[in-house]
């Protein structure tokens, strides 16, 4: 799936495993690793999300967590820390809160 870095506002590709019933994120990686990922269409994917064991946030920010924007509907990295988030691709503000339970993943074809 596309993940907007909130601080460096770059395109990257997120990687979710499903697991115990959860997707988790795993990975987010440069689109260069993946480019025929980047480029394609929307799979539904509902369900429960979170994190895989071990995931080591953001590599442009070093982001723990991860929100849907509310205006773009784009997967952002965010700092649990802060409750703002910034969409680092539309560039929507505002205050964190819900959950997310349904995605568009990307189609590899």
């Amino acid at each position: 799936m596309r993940m907007y870095c909130s601080a460096d506002r770059r395109m990257r590709v997120a990687t979710f495993r499903l697991a115990a019933g959860e997707w988790q994120l795993a990975v987010v990686g440069e689109p260069e690793a993946a480019p025929e990922v980047v480029t394609g269409g929307g799979l539904p994917v509902a369900g429960r999300f979170g994190f895989a064991p071990g995931y080591p946030g953001c590599p442009g920010c070093g982001g723990d967590s991860y929100v849907r924007c509310g205006s773009c509907r784009q997967l952002g990295c965010w700092k649990s820390a802060d409750p703002r988030f910034t969409c680092g691709n539309c560039g929507n503000s505002g205050p964190v809160s819900g959950s997310i339970d349904a995605l568009g993943a990307l189609d590899t074809g």
